[in-house]
Protein backbone atom coordinates (compact mmCIF):
# COMPACT_ATOMS: atom_id res chain seq x y z
CA UNK A 1 0.00 0.00 0.00
CA UNK A 2 1.10 3.51 -0.59
CA UNK A 3 -0.28 6.98 -0.19
CA UNK A 4 -2.70 8.15 -2.87
CA UNK A 5 -0.97 9.39 -5.98
CA UNK A 6 -1.91 11.00 -9.28
CA UNK A 7 -2.01 7.61 -11.02
CA UNK A 8 -4.58 6.01 -8.72
CA UNK A 9 -8.31 6.63 -8.90
CA UNK A 10 -9.84 7.98 -5.68
CA UNK A 11 -8.82 5.73 -2.76
CA UNK A 12 -11.18 3.43 -0.91
CA UNK A 13 -11.14 3.42 2.89
CA UNK A 14 -10.85 -0.08 4.33
CA UNK A 15 -10.62 -0.40 8.10
CA UNK A 16 -8.98 3.01 8.34
CA UNK A 17 -6.39 2.15 5.67
CA UNK A 18 -6.11 3.55 2.20
CA UNK A 19 -6.22 0.91 -0.52
CA UNK A 20 -4.31 1.70 -3.69
CA UNK A 21 -5.69 0.32 -6.94
CA UNK A 22 -2.35 -0.08 -8.74
CA UNK A 23 0.84 -2.07 -8.40
CA UNK A 24 3.71 0.34 -8.98
CA UNK A 25 6.74 -1.84 -8.41
CA UNK A 26 5.97 -4.81 -10.69
CA UNK A 27 8.75 -5.83 -13.01
CA UNK A 28 9.38 -8.86 -15.17
CA UNK A 29 12.85 -10.43 -15.06
CA UNK A 30 14.51 -13.68 -16.03
CA UNK A 31 14.02 -16.63 -13.70
CA UNK A 32 16.96 -17.47 -11.46
CA UNK A 33 17.64 -20.67 -9.54
CA UNK A 34 16.96 -18.76 -6.32
CA UNK A 35 13.35 -18.24 -7.50
CA UNK A 36 12.57 -21.95 -7.79
CA UNK A 37 11.36 -22.55 -4.23
CA UNK A 38 8.93 -19.61 -4.22
CA UNK A 39 7.67 -20.38 -7.72
CA UNK A 40 7.07 -24.00 -6.75
CA UNK A 41 5.09 -22.83 -3.70
CA UNK A 42 2.93 -20.56 -5.89
CA UNK A 43 2.21 -23.39 -8.34
CA UNK A 44 1.37 -25.84 -5.56
CA UNK A 45 -1.01 -23.39 -3.91
CA UNK A 46 -2.78 -22.75 -7.24
CA UNK A 47 -3.24 -26.48 -7.87
CA UNK A 48 -4.55 -27.09 -4.35
CA UNK A 49 -6.87 -24.09 -4.02
CA UNK A 50 -8.18 -23.26 -7.50
CA UNK A 51 -10.92 -25.20 -9.24
CA UNK A 52 -8.83 -25.81 -12.34
CA UNK A 53 -10.97 -28.68 -13.63
CA UNK A 54 -9.88 -31.77 -15.52
CA UNK A 55 -7.49 -33.13 -12.88
CA UNK A 56 -7.93 -36.03 -10.48
CA UNK A 57 -6.26 -35.86 -7.07
CA UNK A 58 -3.51 -38.08 -8.48
CA UNK A 59 -3.17 -35.72 -11.46
CA UNK A 60 -2.91 -32.66 -9.21
CA UNK A 61 -0.20 -34.34 -7.14
CA UNK A 62 1.72 -35.29 -10.30
CA UNK A 63 1.59 -31.65 -11.49
CA UNK A 64 2.82 -30.43 -8.09
CA UNK A 65 5.71 -32.94 -8.25
CA UNK A 66 6.47 -31.93 -11.86
CA UNK A 67 6.85 -28.33 -10.63
CA UNK A 68 9.15 -29.01 -7.67
CA UNK A 69 12.03 -26.53 -7.25
CA UNK A 70 14.48 -29.14 -8.59
CA UNK A 71 12.36 -29.85 -11.68
CA UNK A 72 11.87 -26.15 -12.41
CA UNK A 73 15.63 -25.57 -12.25
CA UNK A 74 16.25 -28.59 -14.48
CA UNK A 75 13.65 -27.48 -17.06
CA UNK A 76 14.99 -23.91 -17.02
CA UNK A 77 17.93 -25.20 -19.07
CA UNK A 78 15.54 -25.61 -22.04
CA UNK A 79 12.68 -23.25 -21.17
CA UNK A 80 13.12 -19.48 -20.99
CA UNK A 81 11.32 -18.66 -17.76
CA UNK A 82 10.47 -15.15 -16.60
CA UNK A 83 9.14 -14.12 -13.19
CA UNK A 84 6.97 -11.21 -12.10
CA UNK A 85 8.36 -9.43 -9.06
CA UNK A 86 6.40 -6.96 -6.93
CA UNK A 87 8.32 -5.14 -4.19
CA UNK A 88 11.14 -7.74 -4.38
CA UNK A 89 8.66 -10.64 -3.99
CA UNK A 90 8.19 -13.21 -6.77
CA UNK A 91 4.47 -13.23 -7.59
CA UNK A 92 4.29 -15.14 -10.88
CA UNK A 93 6.07 -17.18 -13.54
CA UNK A 94 5.74 -17.97 -17.22
CA UNK A 95 8.10 -19.45 -19.79
CA UNK A 96 8.43 -20.64 -23.35
CA UNK A 97 10.57 -22.78 -25.61
CA UNK A 98 10.66 -23.11 -29.39
CA UNK A 99 7.15 -24.62 -29.46
CA UNK A 100 5.09 -23.77 -26.42
CA UNK A 101 4.17 -21.45 -23.53
CA UNK A 102 4.91 -23.16 -20.21
CA UNK A 103 4.01 -22.78 -16.54
CA UNK A 104 1.92 -19.60 -16.29
CA UNK A 105 1.01 -19.15 -12.64
CA UNK A 106 0.36 -16.11 -10.42
CA UNK A 107 0.31 -15.99 -6.62
CA UNK A 108 -3.32 -16.36 -5.48
CA UNK A 109 -3.09 -13.14 -3.45
CA UNK A 110 -2.26 -11.29 -6.69
CA UNK A 111 -4.90 -12.79 -9.02
CA UNK A 112 -7.02 -10.43 -11.15
CA UNK A 113 -4.42 -7.66 -11.01
CA UNK A 114 -3.04 -7.95 -14.55
CA UNK A 115 0.12 -9.85 -13.63
CA UNK A 116 -0.74 -12.91 -15.75
CA UNK A 117 -1.46 -10.60 -18.70
CA UNK A 118 1.88 -8.87 -18.28
CA UNK A 119 3.75 -12.19 -18.03
CA UNK A 120 2.07 -13.72 -21.07
CA UNK A 121 2.60 -10.53 -23.08
CA UNK A 122 6.31 -10.66 -22.24
CA UNK A 123 6.53 -14.31 -23.30
CA UNK A 124 4.67 -13.75 -26.57
CA UNK A 125 6.81 -10.73 -27.44
CA UNK A 126 10.04 -12.61 -26.63
CA UNK A 127 8.90 -15.65 -28.65
CA UNK A 128 8.14 -13.43 -31.63
CA UNK A 129 11.57 -11.75 -31.31
CA UNK A 130 13.09 -15.25 -31.34
CA UNK A 131 11.42 -15.88 -34.71
CA UNK A 132 8.52 -18.10 -33.69
CA UNK A 133 5.57 -17.89 -36.07
CA UNK A 134 3.13 -19.90 -33.96
CA UNK A 135 3.18 -20.94 -30.33
CA UNK A 136 1.16 -23.57 -28.49
CA UNK A 137 0.14 -24.03 -24.90
CA UNK A 138 -1.53 -26.72 -22.82
CA UNK A 139 -4.10 -24.90 -20.72
CA UNK A 140 -6.17 -25.97 -17.75
CA UNK A 141 -9.93 -25.48 -18.03
CA UNK A 142 -9.52 -22.63 -15.52
CA UNK A 143 -7.18 -20.67 -17.83
CA UNK A 144 -8.74 -21.44 -21.24
CA UNK A 145 -10.71 -18.17 -21.51
CA UNK A 146 -7.61 -16.22 -20.42
CA UNK A 147 -5.62 -17.69 -23.31
CA UNK A 148 -8.56 -17.13 -25.68
CA UNK A 149 -8.44 -13.43 -24.77
CA UNK A 150 -4.88 -13.37 -26.18
CA UNK A 151 -5.96 -14.96 -29.45
CA UNK A 152 -5.12 -18.58 -28.66
CA UNK A 153 -7.41 -21.00 -30.48
CA UNK A 154 -8.57 -24.22 -28.82
CA UNK A 155 -7.43 -27.30 -30.79
CA UNK A 156 -8.24 -30.40 -28.71
CA UNK A 157 -8.21 -32.00 -25.26
CA UNK A 158 -5.09 -33.84 -24.10
CA UNK A 159 -5.25 -36.73 -21.63
CA UNK A 160 -2.12 -37.27 -19.51
CA UNK A 161 -0.45 -39.56 -18.81
CA UNK A 162 -1.36 -40.77 -22.27
CA UNK A 163 -4.46 -42.96 -22.21
CA UNK A 164 -5.59 -41.88 -18.72
CA UNK A 165 -7.69 -39.00 -17.48
CA UNK A 166 -5.64 -37.97 -14.42
CA UNK A 167 -4.77 -34.68 -16.13
CA UNK A 168 -6.93 -33.21 -18.88
CA UNK A 169 -5.47 -30.17 -20.59
CA UNK A 170 -6.55 -28.13 -23.58
CA UNK A 171 -4.12 -27.84 -26.48
CA UNK A 172 -4.23 -24.28 -27.84
CA UNK A 173 -2.31 -22.39 -30.50
CA UNK A 174 -1.62 -18.76 -31.43
CA UNK A 175 -0.32 -17.19 -34.63
CA UNK A 176 2.37 -14.66 -33.65
CA UNK A 177 2.57 -12.90 -37.03
CA UNK A 178 -0.17 -10.40 -36.11
CA UNK A 179 1.20 -9.84 -32.60
CA UNK A 180 1.88 -6.25 -31.66
CA UNK A 181 3.80 -5.39 -28.51
CA UNK A 182 1.36 -5.03 -25.63
CA UNK A 183 1.42 -4.43 -21.88
CA UNK A 184 4.89 -2.92 -21.74
CA UNK A 185 4.03 -0.34 -19.08
CA UNK A 186 5.21 -1.00 -15.53
CA UNK A 187 1.93 0.22 -14.07
CA UNK A 188 -0.86 -2.33 -14.24
CA UNK A 189 -4.30 -2.37 -12.70
CA UNK A 190 -4.47 -4.04 -9.32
Amino acid sequence: MHLPCLICPPPTAISGLIKCNFILMLRIRKFGYKDAKEVSRIIKECYLKLKIGGHTKKGINSQIDWNSPENLVSRSKNIKYWVAVDNNEVVGICGYDDKKVHTLFVDLKKHKKGIGKKLLSKILNEAKKDGLITIKTWSTFYAESFYNSFGFVTKKKLYLPEGTKDVILIKMEKDLRQLTTVFNKNIIKK
